[in-house]
């Protein structure tokens, strides 16, 4: 859940406030129920949104899209895939907070639009839900090596990547 955070002088006025159960001569009557429209308020923006960490895809190109991703799980890559993704629409393919820096994907609309980088891990060919584990051996298993493109999150907690026709 998101929380806020105060600090100086509305903080201290809040705990005043949420501490007393009647005014004091410090904080006069008439402030009393602006604080408490304030503190009500707060409450309803704290519990109406949700804390946002997680890695989401954003397709703002002209056609859909499928995409694949890859990122590290314990102690190897694994590459997941399809993520079907309309145009305009948004996806989250990781929920929680992110523990990594970079995370690497590959989009194509299945016609002349693709976002491949150099980074290569195996993707289902086929358009099959894929969760492939140690990243490069595509051989033999009926998989296609795909290059994907890098994405630097900075080490933040929550990213979106969007897909769009100048990337």
């Amino acid at each position: 859940m998101a929380r806020l955070v105060l600090t100086g002088r509305l903080a201290g006025c809040l705990a005043r406030c949420l501490n007393c159960n009647q005014h004091k001569p410090d904080l006069p009557f008439k402030q009393l129920k602006p604080m408490r429209l304030l503190i009500a308020f707060t409450a309803l923006i704290m519990a109406t949104c949700p804390a946002i960490a997680g890695l989401s895809v954003c397709n703002r190109s002209a056609t859909a899209l499928i995409v694949a991703y890859s990122h590290f799980e314990g102690k190897q890559w694994v590459s997941k895939g399809w993520r079907h993704l309309e145009v305009g629409k948004c996806s989250e393919l990781i929920a929680g907070p992110l523990n990594a820096r970079y995370y690497y994907f590959f989009a194509t609309d299945g016609n002349f639009n693709t976002w491949e980088g150099s980074k290569y891990f195996c993707i289902n060919p086929f358009l099959g839900d894929f969760s492939i584990p140690g990243g490069t051996n595509c051989n033999g298993n009926g998989l296609a090596r795909r290059g994907f493109v890098e994405v630097d999150t900075g080490n933040q907690l929550n990213w979106t990547h969007t897909f769009s026709n100048s990337n």
